[in-house]
């Protein structure tokens, strides 16, 4: 009986083993929440709700499809007294520093917290080889970049089931900038040519200013010799793609002149910034890459049979056709990930066949940089006019200003600001510093007095929740 049992469950695991382990979140943390008011106020977008952020770990596959469990952010948004909710996935630009990533709370995952604070469970992933996972991020390699995205969903969805009284509401929404914008490409079209869209369903995609057609828009800089104020991303794309595919060179020196093929390598294990890396190379490739290697790439553009032609061309992702809303925001002024890029993707799925395709030029007046708040903004207002409006019946309600719910004074503050609020019920008082994060959190009832005499000068949030009422002020304190 038992040798039967055993025979009888190999059949089965041999069947069904992705049903059988199919658990992706391995770790859920709370990093604490954030303000609706600190986001409005960066411009990305009129934040709705405050929000909850989490690092969480997942299951996910390397480069060469073993197991592993990366890292990423889950962002949730507070009080919404939806039923159920979307889920977003922002997926982050170029980062060398193993810890600049969103499970960190770094600069950039405020992007992907204006997206959870308009109504959307924000899944971030960190991607291979940065957050918790050791070895070289591989660059703008758009097999893996959509498989971490993939995976990272999927753990936001079990995050709800397990963890959130909101279920899922079966939308989900792509986005990201720059290295982010291919990653959004590549996630929305993997998961279109893998049928995953039962699973996932993607309503509307809005890459942002990604390298779609690098192979041919990104180039120049290498076979025309111009000027590039980014080298960094051209050592980066070289070194990642070698570890990806291979073929492309043995040693540092094999592509990179000296001194660099021995002071740039090291600066690639994880803890320098990459504008440290800017910084010492030159603008031009000529003086930082080996002849050797620069002169039969030029010479094989035309063929482009060699591995660092091929390997572009395998993660160029401008040319299929979506079958969902997909619109693209970039700014014709930029020249790091240049505009023709987005060009190139919306003529290639218009001659495809594709009928709800989209591009939107920002501004000409706008670099890299630049573009990065008005495309974010813009991608949030075109995922709110597809999603499914959510009906808000219980909402705690933001407490007008002129209703002088709470008070607080002296404003600006030196040693102590005094806090009164309405009524005299009792409440939960948290203040938090510019960066949002928390640094106080405790009960008031009628009025609470905050010795401040310790804390930085600059400006503060005060937070009070009573009653289903609630209500922020800001506080300066100048010593």
């Amino acid at each position: 009986m038992k040798s039967i049992f055993l025979k009888a469950l190999l059949v089965v695991l041999l069947i069904y083993p992705s049903q059988l382990f199919s658990q992706t979140l391995v770790s859920a943390n709370s990093l604490g929440t954030y303000l609706k008011a600190f986001i409005t106020l960066t411009g990305l977008t009129n934040a709705e709700y405050d929000i909850e952020m989490y690092k969480v770990t997942y299951n996910t596959t390397d480069l060469n499809g073993n197991p592993v469990v990366a890292s990423g952010m889950i962002a949730v948004p507070l009080n919404t007294s939806c039923d159920s909710l979307p889920i977003a996935l922002y997926a982050h630009g170029t980062v060398l520093k193993r810890d600049d990533v969103p499970s960190a709370n770094n600069q950039e995952s405020l992007l992907g917290k204006a997206i959870a604070s308009r109504g959307y469970i924000t899944a971030m992933p960190d991607f291979l080889g940065l957050g918790d996972l050791p070895g070289l991020h591989p660059y703008q390699h758009a097999e893996s970049e959509a498989t971490a995205s993939v995976d990272i969903l999927r753990a936001a969805k079990e995050f709800m089931a397990n963890n959130l009284s909101v279920t899922y509401s079966n939308e989900m929404f792509i986005t990201g900038y720059s290295q982010g914008g291919h990653a959004a490409m590549a996630t929305t079209k993997y998961i279109q040519d893998n049928n995953l869209g039962t699973e996932l369903n993607v309503v509307a995609s809005a890459p942002l200013s990604g390298a779609f057609h690098a192979s041919k828009r990104q180039t120049d800089e290498l076979l025309l010799d111009v000027p590039y104020g980014s080298p960094g991303y051209i050592v980066y794309l070289i070194m990642a793609y070698e570890e990806a595919y291979g073929g492309i060179y043995t040693v540092p020196s094999d592509f990179l002149q000296s001194p660099y093929d021995v002071s740039i390598p090291p600066m690639f294990d994880g803890t320098v910034a990459m504008s440290a890396v800017h910084s010492v190379l030159p603008n031009k490739v000529s003086q930082y890459l080996n002849p050797s290697f620069l002169n039969p790439f030029i010479a094989d553009s035309a063929t482009k049979s060699s591995a660092l032609w091929q390997a572009l061309l395998d993660n160029d992702n401008y040319d299929w056709t979506p079958n969902m809303p997909l619109k693209m925001f970039y700014c014709s002024g930029d020249q790091t990930v240049k505009p023709e890029n987005t060009v190139d993707a919306y003529t290639a799925m218009i001659a495809n066949g594709a009928t709800q395709v989209f591009k939107e030029d920002l501004g000409s007046f706008l670099d890299h940089g630049g573009c990065v708040i008005p495309a974010v903004n813009n991608a949030i207002e075109f995922f709110q006019t597809i999603r499914t409006d959510c009906v808000l019946p219980n909402a705690v309600s933001e407490n007008n200003r002129n209703s002088n719910f709470i008070q607080v004074f002296p404003n600006p503050a030196v040693n102590q600001i005094q806090i009164n609020i309405k009524n005299g019920t009792q409440g939960q008082l948290t203040v938090f510093d510019i960066s949002g994060r928390e640094i106080l959190q405790t009960e008031i009832s009628t009025s609470k007095t905050l010795h401040v005499s310790d804390w930085k000068n600059g400006v503060y949030l005060v937070k009070v929740i009573s009653n289903q009422i609630q209500s922020t002020e800001k506080i300066t304190i100048r010593h």
